[in-house]
Order: C-alpha cells, then sequence, then structure tokens
C-alpha cells in the first residue's frame, strides 16, 4: 500500500534524524540515511509506533520485590564492545537521490579496450612517494545509461581523451604530508587518535593538498583524471569489478566488518585495481583539481577536461570509511568548500608528464 516500505528485496534499512555525531547537514528533515539491519552502533536507536486503529494496549507494571529478597548480583560478563559511529559522508547535490539498495538494475559490464600490464612506476625523491605511470587515451566518463543509480550531474556519458600522467599509487599518508610540513613551516593538521605514519593523511584543506602536490612539482588530478584512474581500465561498471563492491574490496559504511577497519585504514589495506592503485574508492574522500557544477558533463571538453573556471565547492571523490555502497561508483561526484576540514577526506597528487 502507498506510504507503506517494500516488503522484501532490500538490504539496507533506512535511518532518520542524525546522531550525535552527524554533521548538520544530516540533520536535515529531509535527509535519508542507510544501515545494513543488522548494524549496532552507539550513534543509533529507535522510537515506537503502532496503528491508530489497533486495540488499547494495557501497561502493566510489576510488582516490587519483597524486602527479604536479596539484591541481584551483578553480572560478571564483560560490557559490550561500543560499536562505530553511524556513517556520515558528503551530502550529494539537490539532484543527486539517494542510491536504491543493490537489488536495483544494474549494467553489464563493458571489458576495457586495452588494460596496461606492468605499468611504469617510481619513487620521488623529495619524499617516498610512488606514482604510477598511466599512458593517457580515451574512456567513457560518466554513468551508464539506463542504470537506476544514475544521478543528474554524472550525464551524459561520454568519451573523453586524457593526456599521459604520473599519479599517486596510494593516497598521501601521514608520514608524507608530515614531511612536507617540517620543510615548509605549514603546520601540521591535527590527526585521529586511531591514525598512525601509514594512514592518509586527513583535515586537510583543499588548499593544504594542492600546496603539498606543488611542492613536488605536481597538483591535485582533475575530476576526468581521477575517473579514468579509479576506473583502472575498466568501462561500463558501477564498480571495478562489477555492479556490486565488497568489503574485501573497499573499505566503506563505517562498519568493522570482515575488512576489520571501522576507521580509516592504513594505505594499500586492500587489493589494487587494474592500474596498481590502492583505495581509489573507499578509505577517504579525495580532494580534486576542479571546482564543482552540476551540468558540466553537459558543457565540458572532450580533451584534458579542468571543470569551470570559477565555483563555490571544490570536487571529492571515491568515498571515505563512512560512505553507502552507492556513493562509492566509480562515477559518483560530491563537493566541499575548500576551506573544509573532515576526518574522512584526504588526496592523491598528479605530476604531469612533460614533454
Amino acid at each position: 500500500p502507498q506510504g507503506q516500505a517494500p516488503a522484501t528485496g532490500g538490504k539496507l534499512k533506512v535511518t532518520k534524524g542524525g546522531g550525535w555525531n552527524s554533521p548538520p547537514r544530516s540533520l536535515r528533515i529531509s535527509n535519508r540515511g542507510r544501515l545494513p539491519e543488522d548494524t549496532a552502533s552507539d550513534a543509533v536507536g529507535i522510537r515506537c509506533a503502532r496503528d491508530a486503529q489497533a486495540e488499547e494496549l494495557t501497561v502493566k507494571t510489576p510488582a516490587p520485590p519483597p524486602a527479604t529478597e536479596p539484591a541481584p548480583t551483578p553480572a560478571t560478563a564483560a560490557a559490550p564492545t561500543p560499536a562505530t559511529e553511524a556513517p556520515q559522508a558528503p551530502s550529494p547535490t539537490s539532484s543527486q537521490a539517494q542510491t536504491p539498495p543493490p537489488s536495483a538494475s544494474a549494467p553489464q559490464p563493458t571489458p576495457p579496450t586495452t588494460t596496461p600490464a606492468a605499468l611504469q612506476e617510481k619513487t620521488l625523491t623529495q619524499v617516498p612517494l610512488t606514482v604510477v605511470h598511466l599512458p593517457g587515451g580515451s574512456f567513457e566518463r560518466g554513468c551508464v545509461k539506463g542504470d537506476s543509480w544514475c544521478s543528474a550531474d554524472e550525464q551524459p556519458r561520454r568519451a573523453i581523451v586524457l593526456s599521459p600522467f604520473w599519479i599517486g599509487k596510494t593516497e598521501v599518508t601521514v608520514a608524507q604530508f608530515r614531511a612536507f610540513a617540517e620543510a615548509t613551516g605549514t603546520a601540521m593538521p591535527e590527526q585521529p587518535s586511531w591514525s598512525g605514519d601509514d594512514y592518509p593523511v586527513v583535515n586537510v584543506t583543499w588548499d593544504e593538498a594542492q600546496a603539498f602536490c606543488r611542492w613536488l612539482s605536481g597538483r591535485l588530478p582533475t575530476e576526468a583524471e581521477w575517473e579514468y584512474a579509479a576506473r583502472g581500465g575498466v568501462s561500463g561498471t558501477r564498480y571495478p569489478r562489477g555492479s556490486e563492491i565488497t568489503r574485501e574490496e573497499a573499505n566503506y559504511d563505517g562498519l568493522a566488518g570482515r575488512d576489520q577497519f571501522a576507521k580509516a585504514a592504513p594505505v594499500g589495506s586492500f587489493p589494487a585495481n587494474g592500474f596498481g592503485l590502492y583505495d581509489m574508492l573507499g578509505n577517504v574522500w579525495e580532494w580534486c583539481l576542479d571546482w564543482y557544477q552540476e551540468d558540466y558533463y553537459t558543457q565540458s571538453p572532450d580533451r584534458d577536461p579542468q571543470g569551470p573556471e570559477q565555483g563555490q565547492k571544490k570536487v571529492v571523490r571515491g568515498g571515505s570509511f563512512t560512505s553507502d555502497p552507492g556513493r562509492l561508483r566509480l562515477s559518483y561526484r560530491s563537493s566541499l568548500k575548500p576551506s573544509e576540514r573532515w576526518l574522512f577526506t584526504g588526496f592523491r597528487c598528479v605530476i604531469p608528464q612533460r614533454p
């Protein structure tokens, strides 16, 4: 009946209202969250409802025990382990509907036209950071037509041609950013207590991320370069291996499931994609060079696009350890103000290929 949830078929349950750890955007009355039904979290509770026509309930209060009855002995079992925080992520734009559960229709994968083998790598001398050479060429950017998960800003899907470039094999780590901070006198952004030297650096603004990359004679990746790199030579799929993604492939959903990470994970903890790049999906959102514009794909150049000339927010891509699977899709776009700092936002660098 109208107004009721689907009886079967869903893998995630709706959550509403935000939690104690939610940013203001998640407290919007219209915001919709989602979690697996077996999730236990210290930021998720319940309230009850019953049909107005239901039979009146009678609440019975148990009588107090006799005064001579001994007080109950506290249980000796260990207290339950605190659950993880409820997942949070950059909010979708106005046109971006909440992604449906994985049972929605999905496109069939198209084999890559070329999948480079044994791509060249090199380690920079300024800081021990490995970059992978991507030969460039043409790829299909955007959401596959007919996929029910598509948002308006992911369309139209079209061929984009890119020049060759080098890109970080992993997200920039805490240790790598600290080396930059010490060498340049830049303030080191505060890192969470669960982080470490081999974790992705977070709480960095767009300007700080770009400054690090420029220190290496590089820059942040354009949005097109990022999607080309993330696809790893695959075309026509939501994720590198098909229409769904598992916790063996990426760190997401804010749950310490089989991946063992309820927060960010050390870089390189999950399998690399077809280009030998790690954590392109999940772990932390990654800053891109471009300003965000919802209809940019309708007017973007076909060769080496770099985004609109101005804007209010910068593109972030890839999802994070707090994200639901829909935000890890290869074509999914989100954005943040350049000055924002978040525990789930990091970056990697591109080194343009010199003539």
